[in-house]
């Protein structure tokens, strides 16, 4: 099963209408996140990987999404929610960059928010991720911390 999504590198994050905007939602590390639609190129089932040796924890690998090779980071791991050994992660969501996939539990339907659903409060810093927040929408069963892709993908990075 594939879904593509539309992904609109370099440009801001489409608008449907007034102010809104639409966030896929991921499940990892027993917790759900989102990521805005713009920074998505693909959703697709985990295929075989190849092991990096010596790669960070967080990057299970190396695979081949629509005939390029990508690293494939676990989502949990990078967020720091899971041990190593842990269960492996089904699904597959490319950035749309093409050099990073994320390796999640599940995807969820896109959801649409509001500049107005924005929560205000400052992001916790002792949370390891708070770094990969783009900001926190409140949701209708609980607020949904929206991932920042380019923060994500310099993750390993110096500087």
């Amino acid at each position: 099963m594939t879904a593509s999504l539309q992904a609109n590198t370099g440009r801001q994050q489409p608008l449907r209408g007034a102010g809104e905007l639409d966030i896929l939602t991921l499940s990892a590390g027993g917790q759900t996140f989102g990521l805005p639609t713009a920074d998505v190129r693909s959703v697709t089932r985990l295929a075989a990987l190849t092991r990096v040796p010596g790669a960070p924890a967080a990057i299970l690998g190396l695979g081949q999404v629509h005939g390029r090779i990508v690293a494939v980071a676990c989502l949990a791991r990078l967020l720091g929610l899971e041990k190593i050994g842990a269960c492996p992660p089904a699904m597959l969501v490319t950035l749309a960059n093409g050099d990073l996939a994320l390796a999640v539990d599940a995807v969820g339907a896109p959801q649409s928010f509001c500049e107005s659903d924005v929560v205000t409060l400052p992001i916790p810093s002792c949370l390891t991720y708070s770094a990969m927040i783009l900001k926190i929408y409140r949701g209708t069963e609980a607020n949904l911390p929206v991932l920042d892709a380019r923060a994500m993908c310099r993750f390993g990075t110096p500087g």
